[in-house]
């Protein structure tokens, strides 16, 4: 929840409040035994208050809230909310992959990186894989909503949070805070 919170706090003014994140939709009996890839976003409201360390346990219970909900697609969550009231689809994936490299006798395994197809899912998306050399990341998104410098911006902020939540979880969230102007 680190990194969600640091890239809630990254985010600055163009947070929608919630934030789209991935979840295994495995929960019920249906799914679990099958084989394949069954991904949801559930939106989990991010609004980074009090000490970091406060806010990240904060968004840790947001998410544990809309679990029991991984279910109901993230789209039909913002079709339901109506023109002018659905929020900006920003979302946050984190695959932890170290140590996870099949390993099957006889056979050798590379990782391939997936190809991109030149559109994005959501107005904004940062995905981060956690490997055995650290993080690795990258953002997805749509030019009409994002340019590329505010991209970079977010990049840079979200790096930034980052590194000082870790070194002082006991400052408050809103020294972290970007400078917008």
């Amino acid at each position: 929840m680190l990194g969600l919170t640091a890239f809630a706090l990254a985010l600055g003014e163009d947070s929608p409040g919630a934030i789209g994140v991935e979840v295994a939709n495995r929960a019920s009996a249906e799914t679990a035994d099958l084989v394949g890839l069954f991904v949801n976003h559930v939106p989990v409201r991010v609004a980074p208050r009090g000490t970091g360390r406060a806010a990240v346990a904060a968004v840790d219970e947001a998410r544990r809230r809309v679990l029991p909900h991984e279910h109901v697609p993230f789209d039909l969550v913002v079709d339901l909310l109506g023109p002018g009231r659905a929020p900006t689809s920003v979302a946050f994936s984190h695959l932890d992959v170290r140590g996870h490299s099949p390993r099957l006798d006889g056979v050798t395994a590379t990782r391939l990186t997936p190809p991109h197809n030149g559109t994005a899912k959501f107005d904004l998306l940062l995905e981060v894989l956690d490997t055995e050399h650290g993080l690795t990341g990258a953002f997805e998104y749509r030019p009409e909503r994002f340019t590329a410098a505010r991209v970079a911006q977010v990049r840079n902020h979200w790096e930034a949070a980052l590194l000082t939540l870790l070194a002082d979880p006991d400052l408050p969230v809103d020294a972290r805070r970007p400078d917008f102007a």
